[in-house]
C-alpha cells in the first residue's frame, strides 16, 4: 500500500514540473521579431550602395561643404615624421587630428597637412598620391564650425584634387564620397582615409 502511495505522490510531482516547464518552452520555441534594414550610408546621399568593406563610393559630384564659424585668414600648416609605429598630426587651434595606426607606414614618411584658407572645412595632405597599409583617420571637432545643431544633417567625407574645385560660395567638386561617424565626447565627425591628397566635410 504505501509503495503504491508513492507512485502516486511520484506521478503528481512530475505533472507539476511538466505543466510548470510547458510555458517556457513555448517561448522559447517563438521565432525572433524581424529586425527592421536600415538604408545604407551612401544611400541617404542617394548614391549606390557600398559594399561590405568599402572606404567610399567613387562619383563625381557637387558638394556642399561643412563651414568654419568663422573663415581662416590664411592656411594652416603642421608636419611630422611618421613611420611605422603610427603617429599623428594636430591643428589645435581648429580641432583637426591625423591619426595614423601603427604598420600604415612601412617607412619614415614626412607628412605634411594643410587647413586650407577660407570658410570651406577642406584640408589638402602631402605627399600627394601616398597610399596607407591600413585607415587612417580625419577627425574634425565642430565646435569650431559653423554647424548649429545635427538634427536632418547627414555629414560624408568627401575627397577633392585641387584648390581649384572649392568654390567661394562653399561647393566643391569631388570624387569619393567617404562614410562619416560622429564622436561626441568632444563632438567630432571623423572617417578613414587610405591615400592622399584633399579632404573635405559634405553636409546635406
Amino acid at each position: 500500500m504505501m509503495s503504491s502511495r508513492l507512485r502516486s505522490l511520484a506521478l503528481a510531482i512530475l505533472g507539476a514540473v511538466s505543466l510548470l516547464a510547458a510555458p517556457t518552452a513555448c517561448r522559447d520555441a517563438v521565432a525572433p521579431e524581424p529586425v527592421a534594414q536600415q538604408p545604407a550610408p551612401d544611400a541617404l546621399l542617394g548614391l549606390p550602395d557600398a559594399g561590405a568593406g568599402d572606404l567610399g563610393r567613387l562619383v563625381d559630384t557637387t558638394i556642399t561643404a561643412l563651414t568654419w564659424a568663422e573663415p581662416l585668414q590664411s592656411d594652416i600648416t603642421r608636419s611630422a615624421v611618421i613611420g611605422p609605429a603610427g603617429g599623428s598630426i594636430t591643428i589645435s587651434e581648429i580641432g583637426f587630428r591625423f591619426t595614423v595606426p601603427a604598420g600604415a607606414l612601412s617607412e619614415p614618411t614626412n607628412l605634411t597637412v594643410t587647413a586650407v584658407a577660407g570658410s570651406v572645412v577642406a584640408y589638402e595632405f602631402e605627399p600627394h598620391g601616398l597610399r596607407f597599409d591600413d585607415r587612417a583617420t580625419f577627425s574634425q571637432e565642430l565646435r569650431y564650425t559653423g554647424l548649429t545643431g545635427l538634427l536632418g544633417v547627414v555629414m560624408k567625407g568627401a575627397y577633392f584634387e585641387s584648390r581649384g574645385d572649392i568654390f567661394p560660395d562653399g561647393t566643391a567638386n569631388v570624387t569619393e564620397i567617404i562614410p562619416t561617424r560622429l564622436d561626441f565626447l568632444p563632438l567630432r565627425v571623423k572617417f578613414p582615409v587610405r591615400h592622399f591628397s584633399g579632404y573635405i566635410v559634405a553636409v546635406d
